[in-house]
């Protein structure tokens, strides 16, 4: 739904009202959308740009009843086998990573075994389009999302520090039941395996709202600044049959956005110099992207200033979708500290409550 509509009154004069979506708990409110003017003190319990009340009700009701803990810095975790480190890196919650609209889970200074895997790694971009009707029922058609809020979920544990939990059983989210409520807030996931193996995810699952009965396609991006043992990296990438030379894998010079080829099992691989690196094989489910969802992967130049593209949240697709073609210049990619993009792009049919993880697998190559 819009937060902003805009009435524009017989002078000519324009107002901007506040959308706002109620819903009660107890059943006895349809999901109702209001206008809310500021400026004249009034409500408008039929506004044009709005949504109509209605009696759609697709996934879970969310429920906030977990503690809201004070902001609080980054934390170091290191995690140890047999007394030898295999993982140490600093994590940043959502509520104060980084980015226009913040990045989730946001992981940094990234190190397996004692080497630097990653310098920064985290979700800047985040968007939704809705199909058809979308428009209609007060729903988009698109949203730059936002990533630094906390939603709820279960977690057992002792707090290290306010808003960070060591939990020594899994975490429970709304992917993992039907209810989306919790004592503890939090976001995407990461997880970092004993082989080095590092799996990015994204889940999606649907909340009580009439804009979940509606086709909507979501798309994550994740931002990976490689940093292997903090020397000059190579890019490759592979394919099978090959699409350029003679042999599978090939080079990557210069910065370029590239598609996802389950086909030929394309992959890529950042690796220094003497062969060690990480690659990035693509999720089974992680869909293709289409005109809004823009692209797979990008290979970059790291540069300042590229955390993101800029953009904050809207409801235009022109400013909603990733602007990430703008970094792509031309320069070389070769001896350079890298960045890349990667797209995980998942389509919520009408009414489906089942959750959906999308992410790559990150793998060690001759560590």
């Amino acid at each position: 739904m819009p937060p902003l509509a805009s009435a524009t009154l017989a002078d000519g004069t324009i107002e901007r009202i506040l959308n706002v979506g109620l819903y009660s708990e107890r059943n006895d409110l349809r999901h109702r959308f209001v206008g809310v003017d500021l400026a004249r003190g009034a409500v408008d319990h039929h506004p044009e740009a709005a949504a109509r009340a209605s009696d759609d009700d697709c996934g879970v009701r969310p429920v906030d009843r977990c503690s809201r803990p004070g902001r609080s810095g980054k934390v170091r975790v290191t995690v140890t086998k047999e007394g030898e480190e295999l993982w140490g890196f600093d994590v940043v919650r959502p509520l104060q990573s980084s980015g226009t609209n913040g990045s989730g889970v946001e992981l940094m200074k990234v190190n397996y075994q004692g080497r630097r895997v990653l310098q920064r790694a985290h979700v800047p971009i985040l968007n939704v389009e809705y199909s058809g009707g979308g428009r209609r029922h007060g729903c988009g058609p698109t949203y730059r999302d936002w990533q630094d809020e906390e939603a709820c979920f279960e977690a057992d544990g002792d707090d290290v520090v306010p808003g960070y939990r060591a939990s020594p059983t899994p975490a429970r989210t709304l992917l993992d039941g039907d209810t989306d409520r919790g004592n503890f807030r939090g976001v995407s996931e990461w997880r970092l395996h004993a082989d080095g193996i590092i799996r990015p995810r994204f889940g999606f699952a649907a909340t009580s709202n009439p804009c979940t009965c509606r086709t909507h396609h979501h798309h994550a991006y994740w931002r990976l600044a490689f940093t292997i043992g903090n020397a000059p990296s190579v890019v490759q990438e592979f394919n099978d049959p090959p699409v350029s030379g003679v042999g599978s894998w090939h080079d990557i010079r210069r910065e370029t956005r590239r598609l996802r080829h389950a086909s030929s099992d394309r992959k890529w691989l950042v690796r220094d110099p003497h062969g060690h690196g990480y690659e990035i094989i693509p999720g089974a489910g992680d869909g293709s992207a289409d005109d809004y969802g823009v692209g797979d992967v990008w290979i970059l130049r790291r540069r300042s200033g590229q955390i993101d593209d800029g953009e904050g949240f809207s409801t235009d697709p022109s400013r909603s979708k990733a602007q990430i073609d703008r970094f792509v210049n031309g320069e070389s990619v070769v001896g350079q500290d890298v960045v890349v993009w990667y797209a995980g792009h998942f389509s919520h049919a009408p009414g489906e409550h089942r959750d959906h993880r999308v992410g790559p697998r990150l793998e060690p190559v001759r560590w």
